[in-house]
């Protein structure tokens, strides 16, 4: 692994490379990973990480089985022997009821139910401006992606959202849904995509620069 250093703190990072167009930087538990292309020079990158050290470096400490991030909150789990399967939300705490402790499986539960019930408030919200330029709601799914926040299925015309939205605040879950959204007219990030995405959500170019310094830490 190559590292960086700033004073007594070390942040490591592995390299992948991969036959893509674009680089991905991941935060995970202990190290940062860069996905890149043969041809893409790691000076940028490793300029883009090093000015962004203390950002990156948080974001890879390991994480506490009983913490979870929701919306941009840190919650401590709790668990509580139970016959029946549920959750309650208090203050900074989740508790769950349930009869084993897989603090993991939990997780992503909560995360995915979350995320879907925000999802039910903000379709709605977001209708008006979406009939205006001739589009129109659809089914969404929520997964856990590995790769990306979102796409569009023009096939069987829906969408799919990553459950790890849920993690981090609101403003990027409309982002990336009001981006997926502009698929329906525009199929490729082209001229036209842009301009239909600047009239659905004129802050998009802040936000995904924002969305891209956080990553997918999932």
């Amino acid at each position: 692994m190559t590292k960086l250093v700033k004073g007594d703190q070390t942040l490591y990072i592995k390299v992948n490379e991969k036959n893509i167009k674009h680089t991905y930087i991941k935060q995970k538990d202990g190290y940062v990973e860069i996905s890149k292309s043969s041809r893409m020079r790691m000076e940028p990158i490793l300029k883009k990480i090093e000015d962004n050290f203390d950002f990156y470096y948080t974001k890879t400490l390991k994480k506490d089985e009983t913490t979870l991030s929701l919306w941009g909150q840190d919650y401590a789990l709790k668990w509580v022997e139970s016959s029946q399967k549920k959750y309650i939300i208090e203050a900074k705490e989740i508790i769950i009821y349930a009869k084993s402790s897989d603090y993991s499986h939990f997780k992503d539960s909560i995360l995915k139910a979350e995320l879907q019930n925000y999802l039910s408030i903000l379709q709605t919200e977001i209708q008006p401006i979406l009939k205006e330029h001739g589009l129109y709601l659809v089914p969404i799914k929520v997964k856990k992606l590995k790769s990306k926040y979102g796409s569009y299925h023009k096939g069987n015309n829906e969408i799919t959202l990553n459950s790890f939205l849920a993690t981090i605040d609101k403003v990027y879950t409309k982002h990336v849904l009001l981006h997926e959204y502009a698929h329906q007219k525009v199929a490729n990030h082209q001229r036209a995509f842009y301009q239909l995405l600047d009239k659905l959500y004129p802050p998009h170019k802040e936000t995904q620069r924002n969305l891209k310094k956080i990553g997918l830490n999932y």
